[in-house]
């Protein structure tokens, strides 16, 4: 996956947005890094379905419901998320998250 260079703005809807989506069955051992995803109107990044994503020194907050929802065996690690509406990070058996920082998300921080 590329991205163009450069921030990238939106303007999100309640319920609507996913700051990085990856589809079904496509979306195995993707990597984000060094980056901000902010204020989308449903999740920052959403890859629940591939597995082996590794989320590395990213901020991710103020978007409507979770952080991250990710597959199995993921790896969050040395992110911030802050500000979330609902969980920070969600993400499936067999991942592993590690030197997070996790501030004022909503329900709860991490499932």
């Amino acid at each position: 996956m590329t991205c163009p260079s450069g921030p990238q703005n939106c303007s999100p809807t309640l319920g609507v947005g996913i700051g990085v989506w990856g589809p079904a069955q496509t979306a195995n051992n993707l990597t984000l890094r060094n980056g901000t995803i902010r204020g989308l109107g449903r999740r920052g990044v959403q890859i629940n379905t591939g597995d082996g994503t590794v989320v590395e020194n990213m901020r991710i907050f103020e978007n409507w419901d979770n952080g991250v929802n990710l597959g199995g065996h993921c790896l969050i690690r040395n992110s911030h998320f802050a500000l979330n509406g609902n969980r920070a990070i969600y993400a499936f058996s067999g991942s592993m998250a590690l030197a997070n920082t996790l501030e004022a998300n909503g329900a709860t921080a991490a499932a």
